[in-house]
């Protein structure tokens, strides 16, 4: 099959790592490998400009933890209007968001706060700090009226129902939305030899559909490969997934310049395609960069024999990669997230979504 080539996916948004440096040490960090890292606030100028040169729009600053940087705010300054901040918020307070607000308003930004929350017990063991505290500055920021997303990172501490405790304070705090993932074979996760028992955490996660879809939550609710509350509410259900695309065509409008300045896909995919020195689009001329763009969904050979190849699209190149190395490899985790799916969650929904699943799940595989 011929391949087109052609640039279709400019960028729009970026994830920029403005630090590796952290105030904590989380025991399943995949960014560890870059915690002596952090680029010059010249050389952060240096890339806004060239940001606005290329006319992008959104932005993600992480690290490491972002507020640890005294220039913050003249760089959130010199950002792209809609702003995302990735923090652990254990350093966030009045004096901080006051001037964030004004930010805000006065050079007409939108920010997102994303806030790392990894359960409750299991936080404080995870991160060796009390969840309660973290419980309080989302709350605090809440009352400023910022956008405010929860992410929670599953790991081996968690406890039975502590997710649904969490789902209580997470929506009394009044969040907007609370994203739920599974740590990737990278960092310190890979360093301190930490192992997660998915068989628990999907039993977890099954309970907390359940309690979600039994009551009238507000709070937007995204699992890892099995549950987005917007499209159950709405009717949607699953995307259906066309095999002549790149498996990664969600993310082909992003790029991530982490703390070394390496451009990446995404932050979860440690597969370096250039540097930003050279600037910001070099690398798609590069030929590793085209050898990536060559891959399709129907070019795993033993995905295209499984029944769910239609949803999960051969699952996410990050977790392959982490595991075997292989960016063409098998993602295990979505083979347990789509069997556990079929056998037990999907009856949770309601009968039109349980339908299309059936429909996509029965589609005749590519023969190999």
């Amino acid at each position: 099959m011929k391949r087109n080539l052609k640039e279709k996916f400019p960028v729009s948004r970026i994830h920029l790592d403005i630090t590796g440096k952290c105030n904590f040490f989380c025991k399943h960090c995949h960014m560890a490998d870059f915690y002596n890292h952090e680029k010059t606030y010249k050389d952060l100028i240096r890339i806004l400009n060239e940001l606005k040169r290329n006319k992008i729009k959104r932005i993600a600053l992480s690290g490491g933890e972002p507020f640890l940087r005294k220039d913050i705010f003249e760089i959130i300054k010199k950002c792209p209007k809609e702003i995302s901040i990735l923090t652990n918020a254990s350093l966030i307070n009045k004096s901080i968001l006051n001037k964030l607000k004004l930010i805000e308003k006065k050079d007409n930004k939108i920010i997102t706060f994303r806030i790392s929350l990894d359960g409750l017990a299991a936080h404080d063991i995870v991160r060796s700090y009390d969840h309660r505290s973290i419980l309080k500055k989302i709350e605090l920021v809440r009352s400023y009226e910022f956008i405010t997303v929860v992410n929670t990172t599953m790991s081996p501490f968690l406890k039975k129902k502590e997710l649904i405790r969490l789902l209580d304070k997470l929506e009394k705090i009044n969040v907007d939305q609370w994203n739920i993932d599974i740590p990737f074979y990278e960092g310190n996760f890979k360093r301190n030899k930490l192992k997660i028992e998915l068989n628990f955490v999907l039993k977890e996660f099954e309970s907390l559909i359940k309690i979600y879809l039994k009551k009238d939550f507000r709070i937007r609710l995204d699992i890892v490969g099995l549950f987005c509350s917007e499209r159950i509410k709405n009717g949607q259900g699953f995307y259906m997934c066309d095999l002549k695309d790149h498996p990664c065509k969600y993310q082909l409008h992003s790029a991530t310049i982490n703390p070394e300045g390496s451009i990446q896909l995404c932050p979860s995919l440690h597969l370096s395609f250039g540097n930003i020195k050279e600037g910001l689009l070099n690398y798609r001329k590069k030929k590793k960069w085209k050898e990536f763009m060559k891959l399709r969904r129907n070019d795993f050979i033993e995905c295209n024999k499984c029944k769910y190849i239609f949803i999960c699209g051969g699952g996410c190149r990050a977790n392959a990669f982490s595991f075997s190395g292989d960016i063409s490899g098998k993602d295990i985790i979505s083979c347990k997230l789509m069997e556990y799916l079929d056998k037990k969650i999907i009856k949770l929904y309601p009968k039109k979504i349980q339908n299309q699943f059936k429909k996509y799940t029965s589609i005749k595989r590519q023969s190999i």
